[in-house]
């Protein structure tokens, strides 16, 4: 009907399902550690996503965030958000640290994400904004396909 009535359409996300497909890891960050952000991670968390994420202690206290270090460096952040519409549903999704991208760091956190959401019967969702090439292009790597496009359609007033 959109394009039939020549409305105006803007691109606006993709939107992912999960595969199913079991990926591996890549060797070389086998050792980096992944688990649940605690307190003290606050600090460096803010400093590596910076305004990305907003309310970072109580997603931190909801056990929505997830860090991931190599020893002492903050590699990048990954969040979780339990679907409050729909049950068994989660979406999921990561930050990673400027300094290390381009590595399969934030690929490796969607693969560890989607395994915890099967640890809690949870299926993962995802989705990115329609230009950005790196996160779609990590998404889909880890597993992640997508189907469905947000567009944004308004009338043309003549």
């Amino acid at each position: 009907m959109a394009l039939d009535k020549d409305f105006h359409i803007t691109k606006q996300a993709y939107f992912f399902q999960d595969s199913r497909l079991e990926l591996m890891e890549k060797d070389s960050l086998k050792d980096d550690m992944f688990g649940p952000a605690a307190i003290d991670d606050l600090l460096p968390i803010q400093e590596v996503c910076g305004d990305f994420l907003d309310q970072y202690e109580k997603r931190i206290a909801n056990g929505e965030l997830f860090t991931y270090y190599r020893g002492s460096v903050l590699l990048g952040v990954g969040i979780i958000e339990r679907s409050k519409m729909l049950d068994g549903l989660a979406s999921i999704g990561m930050f990673t640290n400027e300094n290390f991208r381009k590595q399969g760091i934030g690929r490796n956190i969607i693969l560890k994400l989607r395994k915890w959401c099967y640890s809690q019967q949870l299926t993962p969702i995802c989705g990115c904004w329609y230009y950005n090439e790196a996160s779609k292009k990590t998404l889909e790597s880890a597993g992640m396909i997508t189907r469905t496009r947000l567009l944004n359609i308004k009338v043309i007033e003549s």
